[in-house]
């Protein structure tokens, strides 16, 4: 199975300068807990709702003021659209993620993959296991 089979194509990349208010806005329409952030068209970093509570609210930021890509995270754990999904699990087990971007081969991001899609499916319901007792070793 591969990772496009089991990603949510329910994607939108936001500029590094939208507003982290307008983000969480666009978070709570699209109900995602993740967000691809991008500089000219290039992916550069991703905003979760944890950067959200962590990095702004709990610091005193202004949501109307900050933009993105000064709470966002840098370190992009993604994947090839066209990659095995049990590859892309090992991918998530290896760096502690509960989600990653999926990427087309030009790196332009097309979909996510989270914990919850791997469980759904049949073929990675056990990969997904995985990743979440790999996860729990850690926090």
């Amino acid at each position: 199975m591969l990772a496009r089979e089991v990603m949510s194509g329910n994607i939108k990349m936001i500029p590094s300068n939208t507003s982290v208010q307008a983000a969480a806005e666009l978070m709570r329409q699209m109900d995602v807990g993740i967000l691809p952030v991008a500089e000219e068209g290039r992916l550069v970093g991703t905003l979760t709702d944890r950067d959200i509570a962590v990095r702004a609210v709990a610091q005193g930021a202004d949501p109307k003021a900050t933009p993105t890509r000064e709470i966002m995270s840098r370190d992009v754990v993604s994947c090839y659209d066209d990659q095995d999904a049990r590859e892309v699990a090992r991918v998530m087990e290896r760096n502690k993620v509960r989600r990653v971007v999926v990427v087309n081969r030009d790196n332009e991001a097309i979909g996510l993959i989270s914990v919850d899609d791997l469980a759904v499916h049949p073929e990675t319901r056990m990969l997904a296991d995985e990743v979440v007792m790999q996860f729990s070793k850690h926090h």
